[in-house]
């Protein structure tokens, strides 16, 4: 095997910056469901950190794509469902609340899947980038994990806090597939 030329290492070393910060959040997620309360509190900060400078790293280092934020993307909704899926197994939350916080991944997922089986690389990466709605849905369920985590209580402020994090998923949705669809609809199917 020919050896890597300097060029090639050192963008290979700035692209491990932000993929590793994107997979440290699929980290948080896989042991979150085995984690206390304080180690919680950690994963739920540290993925909450990863989210906010992983595309921040990778364009202060000239690797951003499309490719990077399919994969944040992709790194946010594991978080989420193994956050959602513990809460739901301990009883921190009741099971009829986790398809209103997982709607917009639903909505991002189910075209990005219609995009893979019409063969259409560049259309699955479209399907799977970030819209400002969304990233502010993602940034409200994070920090309502962290309420949960803290104050586990169901009250008025764990009611409100859900009803918040519930909409904005939902109008993140509702943008997703407003501003994806017509994009999926007008790119003709590539043949396999």
């Amino acid at each position: 095997m020919e050896a890597m030329g300097a060029q090639g290492l050192s963008r290979w070393l700035r692209l491990a910056v932000p993929n590793g910060l994107t997979i440290a959040r699929v980290a948080c997620g896989a042991a979150f469901p085995f984690a206390g309360e304080w180690e919680r509190i950690a994963l739920v900060l540290l993925a909450s950190a990863t989210d906010g400078i992983d595309g921040t790293a990778a364009r202060w280092l000239g690797v951003s794509s499309r490719g990077g934020a399919f994969l944040d993307a992709a790194a946010d909704k594991l978080f989420a469902l193994a956050v959602l899926v513990a809460f739901v197994v301990d009883g921190t939350i009741p099971s009829w609340q986790v398809p209103f916080l997982l709607v917009r991944d639903v909505a991002v997922t189910g075209l990005t899947a219609a995009a893979l089986l019409r063969h259409d690389r560049a259309l699955v990466i479209e399907m799977g980038t970030h819209r400002l709605f969304g990233k502010a849905a993602t940034a409200l369920l994070f920090a309502w994990f962290l309420l949960l985590v803290v104050r586990p209580e169901r009250d008025l402020l764990a009611t409100a806090a859900f009803g918040l994090t519930a909409a904005a998923n939902v109008l993140a949705a509702a943008d997703y597939l407003h501003h994806r669809l017509p994009k999926f609809r007008t790119t003709p199917a590539h043949s396999a």
